[in-house]
């Protein structure tokens, strides 16, 4: 990585991006701009998870262009018991984004009032350094608890929750150095 400083007392940091491409930021006026190679921005979006390319797996999209969500949908179709666990449910997708960013996993709407399907936790969070983990590529999958008196079928395509993009602070005493080592729950109990 290298850095150096530019006129109007901006800084351009240069390193090794996502899949090997070369990217620099310019911090200028809280602005952050991302640059490839080919100069095309790159900041955060979706891609297919490592062996789902050939199960037709959709990207996530929002509704509307005010719309904050991305909705994700079931890459397969699973059948969720109603035993109080929770149920993993896969979308065949992985995220990249900014390492300030991570990704919040929220239940749609539906899915808790109409369907009595909830996420144990309330939300889920992907960090941006869980992207092509180790362990599972950065598969991205909902956990849910079946509240019906019966098991409850989610269909391949059914949209089962919505990603939202966020920034992240820190505090200034910081000291967070660990490195992911893996996939789900790996960054310690």
């Amino acid at each position: 990585m290298t850095t150096e400083a530019t006129k109007n007392n901006s800084m351009a940091i240069t390193a090794q991006g996502r899949l090997g491409k070369t990217f620099t930021r310019v911090y200028q006026n809280e602005e952050v701009s991302t640059i490839t190679l080919n100069n095309t921005m790159i900041s955060r979006g979706f891609e297919i998870a490592r062996g789902w390319e050939d199960k037709d797996i959709n990207i996530p999209k929002r509704a509307t262009a005010s719309s904050a969500g991305y909705d994700f949908e079931a890459a397969e179709t699973v059948l969720i018991p109603n035993d109080g666990k929770s149920h993993f449910v896969p979308t065949g997708i992985k995220s990249y984004m900014n390492g300030n960013e991570f990704l919040i996993l929220a239940n749609r709407s539906s899915q808790g009032i109409k369907n009595k399907l909830y996420l144990p936790n309330g939300i889920g969070v992907i960090d941006s350094d869980y992207y092509n983990n180790p362990d599972n590529d950065g598969h991205i999958m909902f956990a849910f608890i079946n509240g019906n008196d019966a098991p409850y079928e989610i269909k391949k395509g059914d949209r089962i929750g919505q990603g939202i993009f966020s920034h992240y602070l820190t505090t200034d005493n910081d000291d967070a150095s660990g490195t992911r080592t893996g996939g789900f729950g790996s960054s310690g109990k």
